[in-house]
């Protein structure tokens, strides 16, 4: 035919290729394994989408430019200072959670960082204790309950806090009671505690400023 002879002279004499059978192979469905997996991991996507798009706004007008205005205005060693500070502030609660955990090693550990940073260290402001090759680790009551088999979802997007879990979550709570500071009178009282908390969310977020970008 014409159509055919014009192909054929478009290609310079070789026929046309078969065609593309690929065309006809139909679309897969969605997988509904991964589908129930996502409900079951994120029951609440829709309320966590929601909620994570304050936590942007929260971070990006309000969190974020007093983080840059921290760093710019507070020189290095007074943020490492206040770091160490809040750190050994920290450490009766994380020696509770090692005893809880039954990890006597990381609390005989815990104990001797906290005695020498308290008194050498002037209040913790110096780590002397970690020079002296007595690391800090971490410890929670969200990992003590992780240790007895509780589970980490479902998946919870809480505004200024960020990704967390009930788990967690509660942990947190656990950990605030645990603090000394809190139950300890102070002058200017719960406005001291309310102060500490946020010195030390500050602290913690001066290190991954703007990363939620």
């Amino acid at each position: 035919s014409s159509g055919t002879s014009a192909a054929l002279s478009f290609r310079n004499g070789r026929p046309l290729p078969p065609p593309d059978e690929s065309q006809d192979i139909p679309v897969p469905e969605p997988d509904t394994v991964t589908i129930t997996a996502d409900r079951i991991g994120d029951p609440y996507e829709e309320a966590n989408r929601g909620r994570f798009r304050s936590h942007v706004g929260l971070h990006r007008y309000v969190i974020d430019p007093v983080e840059r205005g921290y760093i710019a205005v507070v020189p290095v060693p007074a943020r490492d200072g206040l770091h160490n500070f809040l750190t050994n502030l920290e450490t009766p609660s994380v020696l509770m959670n090692d005893l809880f955990q039954g990890r006597l090693d990381r609390a005989g550990n815990t104990l001797s960082r906290f005695v020498v940073n308290s008194t050498i260290g002037i209040g913790g402001i110096f780590d002397f204790a970690g020079r002296a090759g007595i690391p800090y680790r971490d410890n929670d009551f969200g990992a003590t309950l992780a240790s007895q088999g509780v589970g980490d979802s479902p998946y919870l997007l809480v505004p200024v806090i960020g990704p967390t879990n009930p788990r967690d979550l509660s942990g947190k709570v656990v950990d605030f009671i645990l603090d000394p500071l809190h139950w300890v009178t102070l002058p200017g009282g719960i406005v001291t505690s309310i102060g500490h908390t946020g010195f030390h969310e500050l602290d913690k977020r001066s290190v991954d400023v703007g990363e939620l970008d």
